[in-house]
């Protein structure tokens, strides 16, 4: 109920996946008797329910999965990873964003 509290400012339509919640939890037993769950609880089963979601109901034309807690994240960085996917003039398929620092070994 806080998400959904927290979340209702915002203009578009939201949905609150709660991915430990027994409708999800339900999801998963079937896709684990299917032989297709693959992940334990934490941040990979996350998006890959969100992803999924958001695939089945045929309305996104783009995605975005953008993890936040880095140690230089500026403002700045989310825009400049969407723009060329959401941009109409220009066909971009996918967009990945690097830090400053990061290394070609990491």
């Amino acid at each position: 109920q806080h998400a959904v509290k927290f979340f209702a400012v915002l203009p578009q339509p939201v949905r609150i996946l709660w991915n430990e919640g027994p409708r999800l939890q339900g999801v998963h037993e079937r896709l684990e008797k299917a032989g297709l769950a693959r992940y334990e609880l934490g941040k990979g089963r996350n998006v890959w329910f969100c992803l999924g979601y958001t695939l089945a109901t045929g309305r996104a034309k783009v995605i975005g999965m953008h993890d936040c807690d880095i140690r230089t994240y500026e403002p700045d960085l989310l825009p400049k990873l969407m723009f060329p996917l959401a941009h109409p003039g220009l066909d971009f398929k996918f967009s990945k964003a690097t830090t400053p620092g990061w290394r070609q070994a990491h």
